[in-house]
């Protein structure tokens, strides 16, 4: 357990909350991995911004944000085994994965102009339907 600032040991630091993009942007940049270590999330938009700006994420596989990283760009990991966590980010570490893999993700499939686009697709069959039915 860390306490006092033995975190210094881990090569641990810490961030407080920003509501500078820029600096938020620089941070997820600086990292050399990203962890999202959520029992219950339907969507990770921290894995997201992080792959957004070139740095691999590790998730729990067991949320909707176990969708998100493939092979190139992250690591799905049993939810709650820190061990394996652990062994991810050492592998990571070894084995950096490509900052331009990681940003093709979050461009390719979550740029909001292309969700936006199957949002209309999606609501446009829904009403289809309805008024097929109507």
């Amino acid at each position: 357990m860390l306490n006092g600032e033995s975190y210094k040991l881990c090569n641990i630091v810490p961030m407080c909350r920003t509501q500078n993009q820029q600096e938020l942007a620089m941070i997820y940049s600086l990292a050399d991995v990203s962890l999202s270590l959520s029992y219950y999330e339907t969507f990770g938009l921290t894995v997201v911004e992080s792959l957004s700006c070139g740095t691999p994420v590790i998730v729990y596989d067991n949320t909707g944000q176990a969708n998100i990283p493939t092979i190139s760009n992250g690591v799905k990991v049993e939810t709650g085994n820190i061990q394996a966590v652990a062994n991810s980010i050492r592998w990571l570490k070894s084995n950096p994965l490509s900052p331009a893999d990681c940003r093709k993700r979050a461009e390719e499939g979550f740029d909001k102009d292309k969700c936006f686009e199957k949002y209309i697709e999606l609501y446009n069959q829904i009403l289809s339907k309805h008024e097929h039915k109507g």
